[in-house]
């Protein structure tokens, strides 16, 4: 340091100068020892010879001035690493303020360095920062008056023409041809624009004043709050053909609905050619999630349905299997199982359609809503020997069973009084389709910038490092397909179940070494994901972001990407049934088939994309309804019933004696045992919600079984049996024969709910032919003797218990249902 303090410079290169200068030397710094009575002076180029307490001489101080130099001596160093010093004794210490310390009459000494600045104190505890100030600042300039509430192009323009009536009050020309007229001018536009960027910028910032798409789903997401874009529509088409051909992919064809342009008469098997030329306007509809080649055989075009050669059957409602007939003969082609041209397997797709009017048998007449898709769980080969027919017994889930009776074969009335067969019949070639078209598009090469590195050594190469620019491609097609994803195991039913919030983009990214994947956001991606969220716009355009390197990676700098996706979605593709009519083939046309391509039922589930005002009202109460950790006993019954297929659960908390447990009992939808496999989902689900101190315990509903018994006067002229018969149909534990839960049916039933005598005389009540219904017994099984129910009007339950009555003699613990019939026949 330097005792001159007229002159300052941040780089400090004569220092570097002396070192090792055999010429010159100087002071490079200076210790303050402990005591504060000595100096330990450190010089560039060795100690010089022959210093005496006469060459060195410290000035300086406030309080304590005229410090002397007692005593001057070499201190060496016993380290290697560390310069000799020379040791200067003091007769006392020094004050808080800063003192010079300067060498006098020493030949060699470069003047810069002659003398140090130091302080006795700075061993001295302290908050502040010890080095110099800057001797240099800025230099302060007065900030000119002018109007800071201009905002627009004139207020702009006024104000540079005020500044330069200040400035150049010479110049006054106001002519549009001046050259300083048309710079105030350009300016004052560029200062119009930057302050509308500015202005849009902040009212982006605020969920209350966002008028953006983009910017109202960022800021909902940061409230856990997840707009959705809506979700294409799903349909099930079938194909006619009276010859069986194949193709290889289900990417080779795709389905689109009728257009007025194309010709009837050419049928539904068009080129994709025709269909570029004259398909504008129609919806298209591409295969889901099939995969391998594709069969569609001309026996599956119609099947018929077995009747064992009985008449008038029928289908009841909740059917989950049938008998199918096999058009081969028998022992054609040398055996059975080689004659058989039925190739249905589980997994496949059935449509069992009513073709004919029951009562008349035109087609005509057929109802149009007795239609109905399922998917084959299991498909067993067989044989009716008697009638000398090949048949296929095939089974589909609980989640397809037939939600209306199907009419197999029916008999004319009167005069005709033949009979019908084939009233309804299965369709095979069933392929299920979502609608979107899919199209490729090159996102262009990943652009850089240069960044110029910082100066370093003189003479030495600065460095230039290029670093990829922000990468936002935008998608040329619109609206961007968004479908939930599917899984192998759904039924036909489940396919048709659309949650809009669950959707995701259908496209995909590749840059040649590898893909890419869409995500909802870029919150849970790591730093090596190639993850990548579509953002959509006020005008339904994608625009692609990606990751920052943290969440999410970036692509690399002068990577091309390659997107493949879907275009098409919302309510567009709710097209009714029969409205899909067109196969079109990405390739050449086959020859040969005649086909016919039909929607049976209409397409469903197609939803628009949440509408921004709708989601600005709902998203902020959404914060408080929704629950995000179990405290009392109520919130792991709610979580519960929340997390999995139930349909309802009840709680209590028990203190074990050390801690607090969570007893959750569940009620699942459609039956009354709850699965070892429930349980632990259920018991999995609440892990993440159950507070500390608590341990969770989930068993099953605690079953009540019932005595119910009723005493009956049947009206004259009714059979008292076909009244019985009508009374267990409507107390039964099941579906009854129309469709409808039996009264005792397990989801009519939840904790603690009570059983009203009421409630059960009006349901007796309904059957025609019933006088008067007294209700004799109502009481739990266990308890015999309980006559609480009717003297109160109903049996009251505690909240973990569920009433039933099954009414099996298999099972009488289960409960029973006992009738005393009276009057009637």
């Amino acid at each position: 340091m330097s005792g001159d303090e007229a002159f300052s410079c941040r780089v400090d290169q004569r220092r570097r100068r002396l070192f090792d200068n055999p010429d010159w030397n100087g002071l490079d710094y200076l210790d303050v020892a402990d005591d504060q009575m000595s100096l330990c002076l450190h010089f560039f180029d060795g100690i010089p010879k022959g210093l005496t307490p006469d060459n060195v001489r410290v000035t300086g101080g406030q309080r304590i001035r005229d410090i002397k130099v007692v005593r001057v001596a070499l201190d060496p160093s016993h380290d290697e690493e560390l310069d000799d010093c020379l040791k200067v004794t003091l007769d006392r210490p020094g004050d808080f303020s800063t003192y010079t310390l300067c060498l006098l009459d020493v030949p060699g000494i470069d003047p810069r360095f002659r003398c140090l600045d130091f302080s006795f104190k700075t061993n001295c505890p302290s908050d502040v920062d010890c080095g110099a100030l800057v001797r240099c600042p800025p230099e302060l300039r007065t900030a000119p008056d002018i109007n800071y509430l201009a905002k627009d192009y004139a207020s702009f323009r006024q104000l540079m023409y005020d500044r330069l009536a200040l400035i150049l009050p010479e110049w006054r020309e106001r002519h549009a041809p001046d050259l300083c007229v048309t710079l105030v001018e350009l300016l004052a536009y560029a200062g119009d624009y930057l302050s509308y960027y500015q202005d849009a910028v902040a009212t982006e910032a605020y969920l209350d004043t966002a008028r953006r798409r983009l910017s109202i789903r960022r800021h909902l997401r940061l409230i856990d709050y997840a707009l959705h874009e809506g979700c294409n529509a799903r349909a099930f088409v079938t194909v006619d053909t009276d010859m069986d051909f194949t193709r290889a992919s289900p990417d080779d064809f795709f389905f689109a609905t009728r257009s007025e342009r194309i010709d009837p008469n050419a049928g539904a098997l068009i080129p994709p050619e025709l269909f570029a030329e004259f398909g504008q306007g129609t919806q298209i509809f591409e295969p889901l999630g099939l995969e391998g080649p594709i069969v569609f055989r001309a026996a599956h075009s119609r099947i018929a349905f077995h009747d064992w050669g009985d008449g008038e059957c029928c289908l009841p409602i909740g059917t989950t299997r049938a008998t199918l007939v096999d058009p081969a003969t028998p022992g054609e082609g040398g055996d059975d199982e080689s004659a058989r041209r039925l190739a249905l397997r589980p997994g496949d797709y059935l449509v069992f359609e009513e073709v004919l009017g029951p009562r008349t048998g035109d087609p005509a007449d057929a109802d149009a809503a007795h239609r109905h898709v399922v998917r084959l769980t299991r498909v067993t080969p067989n044989q009716d020997a008697l009638l000398d027919v090949l048949l296929v017994d095939v089974e589909w889930s609980a989640e397809d069973a037939l939600p209306f009776p199907l009419c197999i074969s029916t008999r004319r009335p009167a005069p005709d009084c033949d009979s019908v067969r084939d009233v309804s019949i299965a369709r095979g070639n069933v392929v299920p389709v979502d609608h979107g078209a899919t199209g490729i598009q090159p996102l262009g090469p990943v652009i850089g910038r240069e960044l110029p590195g910082d100066c370093a050594c003189k003479g030495s190469v600065i460095e230039v490092r290029r670093e990829a620019a922000a990468y936002a491609p935008t998608l040329d097609r619109a609206p961007l397909t968004f479908a939930d994803p599917i899984l192998a195991s759904l039924s036909a039913a489940a396919l048709s179940i659309r949650d809009p919030r669950a959707a995701l983009p259908a496209i995909r990214l590749a840059d040649g070494a590898s893909n890419w994947l869409p995500r909802r956001d870029l919150i849970a991606s790591g730093s090596d994901d190639r993850d990548f969220v579509a953002e959509i716009d006020d005008d339904g355009f994608a625009h692609l972001r990606f990751g920052d390197g943290r969440h999410g990676r970036a692509p690399d700098l002068g990577s091309a990407l390659l997107a493949t996706y879907r275009s098409g979605g919302g309510i567009a593709g709710n097209v009714g049934r029969e409205a899909i009519g067109l196969l079109v083939l990405r390739d050449a046309i086959v020859e040969g088939p005649t086909i016919t391509v039909r929607n049976p039922l209409a397409a469903r589930g197609g939803a628009d994309p949440e509408p921004v005002a709708e989601a600005c009202l709902f998203a902020p109460g959404m914060i408080q309804s929704r629950r995000e950790r179990a405290i009392i006993a109520d919130d792991y019954a709610e979580l519960a019933a929340r997390e999995a297929p139930l349909q309802g659960a009840a709680a209590k908390l028990r203190w074990t004696g050390s801690w607090h447990e969570a007893r959750v009992a569940i009620d699942p939808l459609r039956r009354t045992e709850s699965s070892p496999d429930l349980i632990g989902d259920v018991t999995k689900a609440l892990e993440r919600y159950r507070r500390i101190g608590h341990d969770v315990v989930v068993t099953e509903a605690r079953i009540v079984p019932l005595r119910l018994a009723l005493h009956v006067c049947v009206l004259p002229h009714f059979n008292r049996a076909h009244i019985k018969s009508a009374l267990l149909d409507i107390f039964a534990n099941r579906l009854r024969m129309d469709g409808t839960p039996g009264f005792f049916h397990p989801d009519n039933w939840r904790f603690g709910q009570p059983v009203a005598l009421s409630q059960v005389i009006a349901a007796a009540m309904a059957v025609d032919g019933i006088e008067t219904v007294r209700v004799t017994a109502l009481q739990p099984l266990d308890r015999p003797g309980d006559t609480s129910a009717l003297d109160t009007g109903r049996l009251v339950l505690r909240p973990g218990e569920i009433a039933r009555l099954d009414n099996d003699p298999n099972y009488p613990e289960n409960g029973r249902l006992e009738f005393d019939m009276g009057g009637g026949r």
